[in-house]
């Protein structure tokens, strides 16, 4: 049976009673194609079909608030300009309509598997226990003259040690030096703080060394306190900055491609009817989209559209903030604990208003201080413009800061002016903490009015092709402290391809106090085996200088190897030579230069010492995340993301150093050196790692001297035919049977039973002894009767 709706509003009751309706749940069809989408609907006795607003769009169709109802829903015949048909008999709801009440199908290029936007489930990040500490050696012997003997100049050790878990980590960081004699040694602690991020809401808290908030018009200072911010760095797939969405339409099933400045960067099938494509992987800029819809048939449809975005924008609806609490650092890097006395807080906040304007915020203050400042960031058309105002108080005086800047791109051109202006006695944290009451030592701090804001700052850059000569790129700045010192600096580059290589130039000119200018011009060119070359000239006030250079660069895998041999002769007169390897356990350097008439000589090493996985390694520096691979035997071979990371040692275990936190990384295993008496459950695993952590990727290999591989025979002496199934009877465990009537069993005990069901449907009984041994034990000729 077959029910027609018409589109004319309903006569009678508005309210219907939901209790007596049927609930329906029908294929969906438009003009005639299915949508591939089952709904939910109400029928009442009437014959009248009701849907939720929400589930009306979800399967395609535009809803309309003049064909609401008092329970707040659609009632089908009441939409305008479309028609329904229900077919009760195949469950089936047909809808008639044109394109502009259909509700464009959403599709989101960066959705994995052809899901839609919001149906991936979120992979958290994940860390183990244990803490590792990378550390950086370096010692220096140093001679006045060529012909001399060096004379030790001490030795020092930068170290970085973190503790981390589920709960978070904790970094800390210092310094450790001596002096020639040995007699004197100095430990400076650099920074120390616990941190926890929480991927879900993307807020990161971290207590102890920190540096604030900011914005372009502000500066921020290192704290000792407590921070709670945004941190989109959680989760690298988010898409931060606005993307333009692109529309269109099908009539029939059809491919959609999507170009984006010339390549393709999203290919997708659709049904018929309109779309919408969100979250295309546009780099910022202007740009040129061209959506190419091609039907079965290979008639295809084009459409250019152009488009700007900007990561300076956050998308409508995102917040990015920093709020930070604590005492302003002194003497960083020289003293371990020289805190302000003055407790400082500062908030700095970032929202997405609409697709073209992000709003900003900054208050700061304590010890008498307060500072306030609006800012905004605005697209029009293919042109950004950003703008600031800050107020400040302190100790009676008050100033103003006001800040703008404008950028644009366009054919190949890219041009950006900024401008920073302050007036009065305008202060911020950085400038009211410059001198501490804590000491009398003023020695290493500047004069307040030198370290307040800039009273101006200037910048101006311009980038553009020409012809086929490369770019030109000028730059002009103007720099004005508030202690009245000016920098005014011009400088121009240019590159281009030349002979394989690419040739350089550039100069710069300081009008200002200094009067400082100079001029390079140089070619590099790459060859096979990492190795490159390059030859430069300079000319400065002080003099000429021609650099020659031959280098090979080391890579991060081990085994890899650098050098580096350079000469400079002129003004200034240098030679050097340099040799680096990178092993599994970490990387050493040594280095010998010449200075006109004196020399030097250097050694480094660096690397990490990881305690994790009930184990201790040596590796190199880890800057991100790891991972402990624990295969359970030596000799296998391990990758990360098809990159070889070596070997497994004596343990069975391998860490793996170049992990990215917060992204998926695969970690694979090549089973082929795996001793036969081995086995693995999986040879392959995805891994999130947490920033600045380290995961155990145990796979479970288990030592299989409890199996053997054992050939079935009937009553006749014949081979048990291939594919019979065989179950273990102590375990449970099925196995199938393959050629020659073998198959490999594990678990096994002293005595063993199993039971085979033929293909023919009959079945067999047999038993076995098995004594464990080193190697793979094959028992052969096992009657089953």
């Amino acid at each position: 049976m077959t029910i027609w709706g018409c589109s004319f509003p309903a006569l009678g009751e508005d309210r219907d009673n939901l209790e007596e309706a049927d609930l329906l749940q029908l294929e969906v069809y438009i003009n005639d194609v299915t949508t591939g989408l089952i709904g939910e609907f109400h029928r009442t006795e009437d014959g009248r079909i009701m849907v939720r607003e929400q589930e009306l769009r979800d399967v395609g169709i535009k809803p309309n608030p003049a064909a609401r109802n008092a329970d707040g829903l659609i009632v089908l015949d009441r939409l305008p300009n479309v028609t329904h048909r229900y077919d009760e008999e195949n469950q089936t709801l047909h809808f008639e309509t044109t394109d502009d009440y259909r509700e464009p199908r959403q599709l989101d290029a960066r959705a994995k598997g052809g899901k839609m936007d919001g149906e991936e489930e979120e992979e958290l990040a994940e860390s183990s226990i244990g803490a590792y500490a990378n550390y950086r050696l370096y010692t220096s012997f140093h001679s006045e003259e060529f012909f001399s003997g060096p004379a030790f100049q001490g030795a020092s050790g930068v170290f970085d040690t973190v503790g981390f878990s589920p709960l978070g980590h904790i970094d800390n960081s210092f310094l450790v030096k001596t002096n020639s004699g040995f007699d004197a040694l100095d430990t400076i602690r650099l920074s120390s703080s616990w941190n926890y991020h929480d991927q879900k809401s993307m807020i990161s808290y971290r207590l102890g060394d920190l540096v604030s908030g900011g914005l372009q018009w502000t500066r921020p200072v290192y704290l000792g306190g407590v921070q709670i911010r945004r941190n989109f760095g959680l989760r690298p797939d988010l898409v931060t900055m606005p993307i333009p969405s692109f529309s269109g339409t099908a009539a029939v099933p059809s491919t959609l491609d999507v170009y984006t400045n010339g390549s393709r960067s999203y290919s997708t099938m659709i049904p018929g009817g309109p779309f919408e494509i969100n979250n295309l992987p546009i780099v910022s800029g202007p740009g040129m989209a061209r959506i190419v819809v091609r039907d079965a048939s290979g008639r295809e449809v084009a459409q250019d559209v152009p488009f700007f975005t900007s990561s300076k924008l956050l998308r409508p609806g995102l917040v990015d903030f920093s709020l930070d609490v604590g005492f302003a650092r002194h003497y960083y890097g020289i003293y371990s604990d020289m805190y302000d006395s003055r407790l400082m807080g500062s908030a700095t906040i970032r929202w997405g208003a609409t697709e073209k304007l992000t709003l900003e915020g900054h208050a700061e203050g304590g010890g008498g201080l307060i500072n306030a400042g609006l800012g905004a960031t605005f697209a029009l058309g293919r042109n950004l413009f950003s703008t600031a105002l800050a107020y400040s108080t302190y100790e009676g005086q008050t100033g103003y800061q006001l800040a703008g800047s404008y950028e644009v791109k366009f054919d190949g051109w890219q041009f950006y002016l900024r401008s920073q202006r302050t007036f009065g006695t305008y202060q911020d944290i950085a400038a009211v903490t410059a001198t501490n009451p804590l000491t009398n030592d003023q020695s290493l701090l500047l004069p307040r009015n030198y370290a307040r804001p800039a009273k101006a700052i200037d910048q101006l850059s311009l980038s553009f092709p020409v012809f086929d000569l490369g770019r030109f790129s000028v730059n002009l700045a103007n720099i004005e402290n508030a202690g009245g010192r000016t920098n005014r600096v011009a400088s121009i580059s240019h590159s281009r391809p030349l002979f394989g290589g690419t040739a350089f130039l550039s100069g710069y000119m300081d009008f200002g106090e200094t009067s400082n200018y100079g001029i390079f011009l140089g070619f590099t060119r790459s060859f096979d085996n990492r190795i490159s070359a390059s030859l430069s000239s300079s000319m400065t006030q002080d003099g000429l200088n021609l650099v020659t250079e031959l280098r090979r660069h080391e890579d991060n895998r081990p085994g890899s190897y650098g050098w580096r041999i350079v000469d400079s002769e002129g003004q200034n007169t240098y030679r050097g030579a340099a040799a680096s390897y990178r092993g599994k356990h970490g990387r050493v350097e040594a280095s010998v230069q010449q200075m006109s008439d004196s020399s030097m000589a250097s050694a480094a090493a660096e690397g990490a010492i990881v305690v994790a996985g009930g184990d201790v390694f040596f590796a190199n520096q880890i800057n991100e995340s790891f991972a402990v691979v624990d295969v359970g035997a030596p000799d296998v071979e391990v990758f990360n993301n098809n990159r070889s990371m070596g070997r497994t040692g004596r343990s069975g275990k391998i860490i793996v150093p170049q992990l990215q936190s917060h992204l998926a990384n695969t970690v694979n295993v090549d089973p082929v050196n795996l001793p036969v008496h081995h086995t693995l459950a999986e040879t392959s695993r995805r891994v999130i790692p947490a920033r600045r952590s380290g995961v155990v990727v145990d796979f479970k290999n288990k030592a299989a001297g409890n199996a053997a591989l054992v050939g079935f025979l009937d009553p006749s002496g014949q081979p048990i035919a291939v594919g019979s199934l065989l179950i273990l009877s102590h375990s449970n465990e099925e196995y199938t049977i393959g050629y020659d009537g073998q198959v490999f069993l594990e678990d096994l005990k002293a005595h063993n039973k199993v039971e085979i069901t033929l293909p023919n449907g009959q079945t067999c009984h047999a038993a076995f002894n098995f004594t464990p041994k080193a190697e793979q034990t094959f028992i052969e000729g096992v009657v089953c009767q």
